[in-house]
Order: C-alpha cells, then sequence, then structure tokens
C-alpha cells in the first residue's frame, strides 16, 4: 500500500509512504504546482500507483488565530494565507478524487 502525504501552504510538503517496505520513498518541499506535478508524475508515469495508493491530504477546518493576536492587517494577512491553504487543499483533494484515487482529509495536529 502506498501513502501520498500533501501538506499544502506557502510551501507543499510532499511525502510517498510504502507500507510494505515501511519508508519514505520521497520528502519534498515543493510549490503547489510542483506538487500537482509530482502526483500526476507519481500515478501515470511510474509504477508507484500499481499498488494500492491512498492520498492524505492536510485540510485546516477553521480559521485558529484569536483576535488578540495581531493588529486588524496582521489578522487579514494570516486569514487570507489561511483561506488560500484551505482552497488549495481542496482543490488537490478533489482533482485526485476526479481520478479515481481515495482521498483522507485530515486536519492539522495541534502537536
Amino acid at each position: 500500500m502506498i501513502y501520498i502525504g500533501i501538506d499544502p501552504g506557502t510551501k507543499t510538503g510532499f511525502a510517498v509512504w510504502d507500507s510494505d517496505k515501511k519508508e519514505f520513498e520521497t520528502i519534498k518541499t515543493l510549490s503547489f504546482w510542483e506538487a500537482y506535478d509530482m502526483v500526476m508524475a507519481h500515478c501515470f508515469e511510474s509504477d508507484v500507483c500499481e499498488k494500492e495508493t491512498t492520498f492524505v491530504i492536510e485540510v485546516p477546518a477553521r480559521f485558529m488565530y484569536g483576535s488578540k493576536r495581531g493588529n486588524t492587517r496582521t489578522l487579514i494577512n494570516i486569514a487570507t494565507k489561511y483561506g488560500g491553504t484551505i482552497r488549495e487543499a481542496e482543490l488537490m483533494a478533489e482533482r485526485i478524487e476526479s481520478l479515481g484515487f481515495e482521498v483522507l482529509r485530515v486536519r492539522p495536529s495541534r502537536s
């Protein structure tokens, strides 16, 4: 079983885990479009997706910053970036699902 993890953001985390070998095959930090290209390459230009593949995408659920964390301009900038991350995650998840793959949407951990 192959798991491909994607953590969208200003810099997008991308990892490929082979559960049979119990090791990461790929761990990279990419742009959104580079991550998209990696998904396409892994699924259509290699044998990775010939095995059963599940995608795991981190999708923030809601804005996590309280109103006391900065001035209005700072909060607007944070909210804008946060909203962009949510949209990128959903776009990636929707595209992968449209290709017939299972996508697990997970919330960020608070560790």
